[in-house]
């Protein structure tokens, strides 16, 4: 799906230059919002994510804001940019 693939090359474009510029991880977490996310904007992809996540899981009540997922991938790309 293209709407993947292009949150995760913005996410992970945003997160290497944050890193690369000093910037700690909790604060891109702060930064990097769902709403500020250009890719989760485009196509209605935020909307697609949050009814896909809530009809998956009709029987545990309302999901988690989708914020608390990308602050997930945020950390992940930030902890393995340094990987070889």
């Amino acid at each position: 799906m293209m709407s993947q693939r292009n949150y995760i090359e913005e996410l992970a474009e945003k997160v290497e230059a944050g890193k690369q510029a000093g910037v700690a991880l909790a604060d891109l977490q702060k930064q990097m919002t769902v709403a500020s996310l250009k890719s989760m904007q485009a196509n209605g992809y935020e909307t697609f994510l949050n009814r896909t996540l809530a009809a998956s899981n009709p029987h545990w009540g309302p999901m988690p804001p989708l914020q608390i997922a990308v602050n997930a991938n945020i950390s992940d790309v930030y902890n393995n940019l340094d990987r070889s």
